[in-house]
């Protein structure tokens, strides 16, 4: 299954040769920029850097705001709660308040494009509208149809955002995350079968390309797309070796790293 994500023209316009591979700053690039990781300055950094896309997770409020932080808790007065279990108001008067995904969206410069990693959303949603619905239309609206990818574990929320994406006319830019194996003693384990044989996971999501961990990647998922024709984003690659092997395999269109501005260097 190929897919043509929307994204694509202003990723390459003028920045990326065609076969590059793409660099993605994970949660903002905190090891390159020494900056807190999914903060707006990170963002800022990121984009200010060059590189192609800038990740941030997003998670729903209990109001239906979305906010960004990689964890689903967040202290709020003596108490660690769910992020979904929580007002925005209560987390904006919060010991750490986080970002709103307008915010992020406001310091993500063009040709700059936004991923989109999509953790917990609250059940239901406003109006009868999905909260993943709700989120990509916000995206939609601030950045334009052209300046964003989605991507998220949850074969529920990508079915939702692939969804979104043909009734509003858009080519499908979401992503399937795939977790990494299991560990046993520090090593390489075990990987679920769902992971290993992907093919039937991935036709339940309805998404249009795969976000690999590069241990599964070099297990075998990465020529399983391939072989299928599907664009493949490999995360996270922080050390050289990492990022050497996989920005100088054809089969990868993107990789995620903690140290962008590293992974430019090399590419």
């Amino acid at each position: 299954m190929a897919t043509h994500l929307v994204a694509e023209a202003t990723l390459r316009r003028g920045r990326t040769a065609p076969g590059t591979v793409l660099v993605s700053a994970h949660r903002g690039g905190p090891k390159s920029y020494r900056t807190p990781e999914n903060s707006l300055t990170a963002f800022g950094a990121a984009a200010a850097s060059g590189v192609d896309l800038v990740e941030f997770d997003v998670h729903a409020t209990k109001d239906g705001e979305f906010v960004v932080s990689h964890d689903p808790w967040v202290r709020v007065a003596a108490d660690v709660r769910a992020i979904g279990e929580c007002t925005f108001a209560e987390i904006s008067a919060s010991a750490t308040p986080l970002p709103t995904v307008a915010q992020v969206c406001a310091v993500i410069p063009a040709p700059v494009v936004a991923h989109v990693d999509v953790k917990s959303m609250t059940a239901g949603g406003a109006s009868g509208v999905w909260p993943e619905v709700a989120l990509a239309q916000l995206v939609h609206d601030t950045l334009g149809s052209d300046r964003y990818i989605f991507t998220s574990t949850n074969i529920v929320t990508t079915r939702r955002l692939a969804g979104w994406c043909e009734a509003s006319g858009i080519p499908n830019c979401v992503g399937l995350s795939m977790w990494k194996p299991l560990s046993r003693g520090g090593r390489l384990g075990w990987v679920p079968i769902a992971q290993q044989l992907p093919t039937a996971r991935f036709r339940r999501s309805g998404a249009g390309f795969v976000v690999v961990h590069h241990w599964l990647a070099r297990a075998g998922v990465l020529a399983w797309a391939h072989r299928h024709g599907i664009k493949t984003l490999v995360w996270t690659c922080d050390t050289d070796r990492a990022l050497r092997a996989f920005l100088s395999d054809a089969r990868v269109w993107a990789v995620t790293s903690n140290d962008p501005a590293r992974a430019m260097a090399l590419r």
